[in-house]
């Protein structure tokens, strides 16, 4: 398992990839790693409710088997995530998007493209080794093929306040650990990830656009 170790804050953060299956003649082909990130979270209230934007590098790691001998795999990228909490019903939402380029263990190029959706209810203190489980989805693209999977995250983050660079708003610097299950799930997908949400900022909308996610 691959670990970045940074003392900082919760940030919504969940840099990612994922775990998948797919059947190609017959053969289960499977995917599973797992994602580290670093990122800065800044919040702000709008009305009664608590936004917030993430932004940072993450790193992703993994093994595709099924088809012949398992290969290994390592990306690099960044994330970018928006987030809001509604303060009178505790009902938070958060998506982070993450895009990130590597080598098979065979030296062929992979690229990974993600989309991570958290869904809290209740009262979540943000505490540093706190775990939330939700849904992702992710495009890999390898030997020419690209592939969609489908599935379940569990994550954990810690950190720690930092002084803002905006004044009025919250700033918080945090780390994240990801791991990822999923299932190749045809394009586009039957339960997608909502991003029909009033708040979504249109600037990150077109962000995850880009990456090839969109309402």
């Amino acid at each position: 398992m691959t670990r970045w170790s940074r003392s900082h804050l919760p940030c919504l953060l969940f840099a990612a990839i994922c775990a998948a299956c797919a059947v190609t003649g017959g053969v289960a082909r499977t995917v599973s790693g797992d994602a580290t990130g670093l990122a800065t979270l800044v919040a702000w209230f709008v009305g009664i409710e608590l936004h917030a934007t993430i932004a940072g590098e993450m790193q992703i790691s993994g093994e595709i088997s099924g088809d012949g001998a398992p290969v290994a795999f390592c990306a690099e990228g960044t994330l970018r995530g928006y987030g809001l909490q509604r303060i009178a019903t505790l009902v938070t939402d958060g998506w982070i998007g993450y895009v990130a380029e590597g080598h098979t263990a065979q030296d062929e190029p992979i690229d990974v493209r993600g989309l991570l959706y958290v869904h809290l209810e209740g009262i979540r203190p943000l505490v540093s080794g706190e775990l939330a489980s939700e849904r992702h989805v992710v495009r890999m693209s390898v030997g020419g093929e690209t592939v969609v999977f489908f599935g379940e995250m569990t994550g954990t983050v810690q950190g720690a306040l930092e002084r803002p660079d905006c004044p009025g708003r919250l700033q918080l610097a945090g780390s994240g650990t990801v791991w990822l299950e999923g299932v190749q799930r045809p394009d586009p997908l039957p339960e997608p990830i909502p991003l029909d949400h009033p708040a979504l900022p249109a600037d990150f909308l077109l962000y995850l656009a880009e990456l090839g996610f969109g309402v």
